[in-house]
This record gives structure tokens, sequence and C-alpha cells, in this order.
């Protein structure tokens, strides 16, 4: 159930172009209200890539994903920490990346207006409908692993406030 509700709020996020069908008049529907936070990072620590995404979920949980270098040599760390990952407008992570401690920090604010959101597709069976708000986030994030920093262009982060409604395909 996880997978599902991530790859519809993935999907509003990127905006990703999925396909729509109605679902059948008898079919089973389920409504949940989900909130959280998605920041997605890219950067540079030292000549390799770095990729950062933060994921509070209150409902489903959390994950924290940092990953260093191409896929043939990349070293990754991730972690899905209890309660809130940002907490008044900070954000402070702590783990272990190739044997060595990571820390991942900075500030994420508001910013701008709510976008609305809506959004139809299928997955898992099921005909999933999305609707409700982003929040943009200003997030100004700092990656520091073997005494090194990476700076890190976090332009892909909001708060999400959504209504998912879930309808068996039969």
């Amino acid at each position: 159930m996880r997978s599902t509700t991530a790859l519809a709020t993935l999907a509003i996020a990127t905006g990703l172009p999925l396909a729509a069908a109605a679902a059948p008049a008898h079919a089973e529907t389920t409504t949940e209200r989900e909130k959280g936070v998605l920041v997605e990072c890219a950067g540079t620590w030292r000549t390799r890539p770095v990729t950062v995404s933060v994921y509070e979920h209150r409902t489903y949980g959390n994950e924290v994903l940092v990953a260093i270098g191409a896929e043939d040599q990349e070293d990754f760390w991730i972690s899905q920490p209890d309660g809130r990952i940002v907490r008044r407008g900070e954000l402070q992570q702590e783990g272990t990346l190739g044997g060595r401690k990571v820390v991942l920090a900075g500030t994420v604010v508001r910013v701008g207006d709510p976008v609305e959101v809506h959004d139809e597709f299928d997955d898992a069976g099921q005909h999933v409908v999305v609707d409700g708000v982003h929040k943009p986030l200003a997030a100004d994030l700092v990656l520091t692993w073997r005494k090194r920093n990476a700076l890190l262009d976090c332009s892909n982060a909001f708060r999400f406030d959504l209504t998912v409604t879930k309808t068996d395909i039969e």
C-alpha cells in the first residue's frame, strides 16, 4: 500500500503523465488523507554526483536516501526515521555511508503560494484519484561526508496535503 501512495505522491511531484481509466460503479472505494514533505536534491561531492531524497509521510512512514557516485560505484545510505524529519524549519539527519559518518543538515522553509494538484492513474489493480495541495518549500541543505561538504540544489521541495481515493478495478 505504501508503494501505491508513494507512487501517487511522486507522480504528482515529478509531473509524470500516467494513464487514467474509469472504474465500475460497484467497485470498492477507500479514501485517505495524506500529509507530509518531499525534498529532492542533487549536487556534487568532490567529482561524484550526489542524489538526496527526503520523504516524510505521516501515515506510511519516512525515508531518507543519500547516494554518492555513479551506478557502478555508488555508496548509499537509506534511513527510515520515526517522527518528523523537518522540525521548525530545520532538518538534521545522521547515518553511515561507506563505513563513514554522513550528515544531512540545513533549513526547509515555506515559500510561495500553495499549488492545487489533481491526478488520476491506475496502479496495482486500482484507479487512483489524488486531489489536494502542494505547498512549495525552499530547502538549503548541505551533505557532509568524509569531512567534505556537498552543496545541494533542492529545487523539488514541497509539503503535501492530499486526499487519495482508490477504487478497485474489476
